[in-house]
């Protein structure tokens, strides 16, 4: 019996890539977590999110 039949093949590049982007998009995420928290307003508080009015100018039209 050949003793190189019996050995396990390495990983392929594509393998490695694969496994790099999964790595790469996980840190992205937890990133992307990390600013909503951070500069997000508080979606759930419904006393931030209260509108205290709209300004409304007067002008008079203009007319030719």
């Amino acid at each position: 019996m050949n003793s190189v039949q019996n050995q396990k093949q390495g990983f392929s590049i594509y393998t490695v890539l694969l496994l790099l982007s999964m790595i790469f998009m996980l840190i992205a995420v937890i990133a992307m977590y990390v600013e909503l928290g951070r500069y997000s307003p508080d979606y759930w508080d419904i006393n931030t999110g209260r509108v205290g009015g709209m300004v409304v100018m007067n002008l008079p039209l203009i007319s030719n």
